[in-house]
């Protein structure tokens, strides 16, 4: 172009110098964003646009004499990108090598060039120097080596992609050919595991029932325990406080058992409550009436919605059935056979009164028919 201003082309020279540097950091850290600062590369950007400002706007003379604060300053970027390279390098980020190497050659030539416009250098240099320096061109050759190793990094990455997506391609091919043999085999080992699990559900719920009856049966006799008895009376007493129902308890103590396990040992002692405990729940036919077994000799029966005459009644007929076992007692004062002392309590449930109350009563009912002769049935009021 021979009839360009000259200086026009001094300025499209300059410029191209002035914005090349923001745009290879810019370059790099799109590839290696870890490793370059975001602060630096705006620092960067902001000289760049300052000084392209004051060579579009300002004469010749001007920027031309400022130039060698620019090269300065290109001269520090360029150590700065050689020392991200190097440990771009010690890092060993994949694929870097070819990156690296393009780099490292491209800011020496353009280390070259800046040397070689600088006005440091004259005829003193030893020729060695002023020959590595004699040519303002290097750079574009340097950018050229970079873009040609970086061109081989993308074709060997494209490569690498082909063939990862041929061998996807060749596996999925082949999952599809087997899809229904693989879907029938999943679905058999599914069908296997699913009833595997509803049977170890099944067994599970059973143990866990199993574990709830023994928790609140009593191992011996089979009778609920008190841990059942304190769950029910709090129910029992709320039902019966809404309704207005009366609610009894008999207290039930075998006479002298202590006694009977001293003459007859212990197994004969378990297997006499054992008896006792079968008689008091088949004697009772209401499926609402509970027995209890509370400790040691002593039994409890809960009867709801039942009035002080009918629980007298039901104690007599219990201690009568108790008696006619003729279960032989030597060591009975009152009889030779086991007998049993009843205390009976009977409340019409209120916000005076607690459900600890009834068993309270019953207690010292049972207390006054032990001390009164025993085989007998005493009932108290509150």
């Amino acid at each position: 172009m021979p009839n360009l201003d000259f200086v026009i082309a001094r300025k499209i020279q300059t410029l191209t110098y002035y914005l090349g540097a923001p745009l290879i950091l810019l370059f790099f850290r799109a590839i290696l964003p870890d490793y370059f600062d975001l602060r630096i590369i705006k620092t960067v950007m902001i000289l760049s646009i300052a000084y392209t400002a004051v060579v579009i706007m300002a004469p010749t003379n001007i920027y031309t004499a400022i130039n060698p604060l620019y090269q300065i300053w290109t001269i520090i970027l360029i150590i700065y990108l050689f020392a991200m390279l190097l440990k771009i390098a010690g890092h060993k980020e994949k694929n870097s090598i070819l990156i690296v190497l393009g780099g490292l050659i491209m800011i020496t030539t353009v280390l070259i060039d800046t040397i070689t416009l600088s006005p440091w250098i004259n005829d003193s240099w030893p020729p060695l120097l002023m020959m590595i320096f004699q040519g303002d061109a290097n750079s574009s050759t340097g950018q050229l080596i970079f873009a040609v190793l970086y061109s081989l990094l993308l074709a060997k990455n494209f490569s690498e992609s082909l063939e990862y997506r041929t061998s996807m391609g060749e596996k999925l091919s082949e999952i599809n050919d087997h899809l229904d043999d693989l879907v029938a085999t999943r679905t058999r080992e599914l069908t296997t595991a699913n009833q595997k699990v509803e049977q170890q559900n099944f067994e599970l719920e059973q143990i866990n029932h199993e574990l709830q009856r023994l928790s609140l049966r009593d191992p011996l006799t089979e009778l609920w325990n008190r841990r059942k008895y304190d769950e029910t009376i709090v129910l029992e007493w709320q039902r019966c406080l809404r309704q207005q129902r009366p609610i009894s308890l008999l207290f039930i103590d075998v006479d002298y058992f202590k006694n009977y396990n001293d003459l007859y040992g212990h197994v004969a002692g378990d297997a006499t409550l054992i008896k006792i405990g079968d008689t008091l729940r088949t004697a009772l036919s209401r499926p609402t009436d509970m027995v209890v077994r509370y400790g040691g000799e002593e039994f409890i029966v809960l009867l709801s919605e039942i009035k002080k005459d009918e629980a007298i009644k039901n104690a007599n007929r219990l201690r009568k059935k108790i008696e006619a076992l003729a279960i032989l007692h030597e060591g009975s004062i009152i009889k030779n056979c086991i007998t049993i002392s009843i205390g009976v309590a009977t409340l019409l449930p209120d916000h005076h009164c607690h459900h600890e109350d009834l068993v309270k009563i019953a207690d010292k009912a049972l207390y006054l028919a032990k001390s009164t002769g025993r085989n007998q049935v005493v009932y108290l009021d509150k």
